[in-house]
């Protein structure tokens, strides 16, 4: 790409939006590329010198007529006091003080009419007035003085001018790179309690199928077998409604941790605390690493709760399946006393019973 001169870089700067706050971070690019080229680029010769001399005489002449100094003073002034005072202000480091002292006696010195001891001009007011001449002199033309006169070959230092563009251009960067982040947090973190909650199930699942599998099958077996109904559907139904049972309980659990996190999004109103940190330019990642972790913290206390819970559950089963067997057993203890002692009493009755016989024989022997 060709090299621009600096009045093609300053017509593009001239003709872009001026509303830079609109641009487009492209066009900022741009305008920062253009700013970055300028300040590389020599300033071109510039020499308006006679225009400024003859500006200055005018402007001079003019505010002695106003203010009651024309006629031949003004007129002598003409001609010579454009290009001495022009040259004060172009090649002299002239403050305005020195520059209206130095003007009123330049008047004083070249006016026509100055030294005449009768005239209005000798008096101290005078004096006065053309400093004030001087003064406003200096302060028309001083500060556009390189609009007149310039040597070229001068770097333009436009650091001022890139600085608030960059400015902008960090500000977007910034706000993408949080919302970015916020971004993430609201799509992953879902997906991680979401995983964590499946996990969760399935771990208690899993031992949920070892607790009736290994635990309450073979005692539900027992049971039933004790009362002849081991070959029965009862077996298979009594399993399935013990493992249901358990299951519902987890699912439960589940449903639980699951409202508590989507609470946990509604209550924190992320989205409106952390786009305001961010409008304040607050960097926000950590903030929300701290929000996963905590998080995350409360959802395994939450999971070893519900797993207590489940726990609880299966102890109070077992202990519910001792005290039916206990009470099997005991039946099972009872049954065989009654049946022990009414053999006892059959046998006594039947022994009686032969030895009365045996008594009555012996009677009728004897007679």
């Amino acid at each position: 790409m060709a090299k621009r001169t600096r009045k093609e870089i300053q017509e593009f700067l001239d003709k872009q939006n001026k509303d830079v706050p609109s641009l487009t971070d492209q066009e900022l690019q741009d305008r920062i590329a253009a700013y970055e080229e300028l300040g590389h680029v020599p300033t071109d010769t510039l020499d308006k010198t006679q225009q400024l001399y003859s500006e200055i005489n005018a402007q001079a002449r003019n505010l002695m007529e106003r203010m009651g100094y024309g006629g031949e003073m003004s007129k002598s002034l003409v001609g010579h006091a454009g290009s001495w005072l022009g040259e004060k202000l172009l090649f002299s480091n002239m403050g305005e003080d020195e520059f209206k002292q130095n003007f009123s006696e330049f008047v004083r010195q070249n006016s026509i009419g100055w030294g005449r001891k009768d005239s209005r001009q000798h008096d101290d007011d005078g004096m006065r007035a053309m400093q004030e001449i001087g003064k406003g002199l200096y302060r028309d033309f001083k500060p556009r003085i390189n609009e007149y006169y310039n040597p070229g070959g001068q770097i333009t230092d436009t650091s001022a001018d890139i600085k608030p563009l960059r400015e902008i251009m960090d500000q977007r960067n910034f706000t993408k790179e949080q919302q970015a982040a916020l971004d993430d947090f609201y799509k992953n973190t879902p997906e991680a309690l979401e995983a964590e909650r499946n996990r969760f199930t399935e771990r208690q699942q899993s031992r949920a199928k070892d607790y009736v599998l290994g635990d309450f099958a073979p005692r539900a077996i027992e049971g039933l077998g004790a009362r002849g109904l081991e070959d029965s559907g009862q077996v298979g139904d009594t399993i399935g409604r013990k493992f249901g049972e358990i299951q519902s309980t987890i699912e439960s659990e589940a449903a639980a941790q699951e409202a508590s996190d989507l609470q946990f999004f509604s209550d924190m109103a992320f989205k409106s605390t952390f786009q305001n940190l961010i409008a304040q330019r607050t960097d926000i990642r950590g903030q929300l690493d701290y929000e996963f972790t905590s998080r995350r913290q409360k959802q395994q206390q939450d999971f070893t709760a519900g797993e207590n819970e489940i726990d609880r559950k299966f102890n109070l089963d077992l202990f519910k399946q001792e005290q039916e067997r206990a009470l099997r057993n005991y039946d099972k203890q009872v049954s065989a006393k009654k049946q022990s002692d009414q053999d006892q009493l059959v046998s006594g009755l039947i022994q009686t019973g032969v030895q009365t016989g045996a008594n009555v024989g012996l009677i009728k022997a004897l007679g």
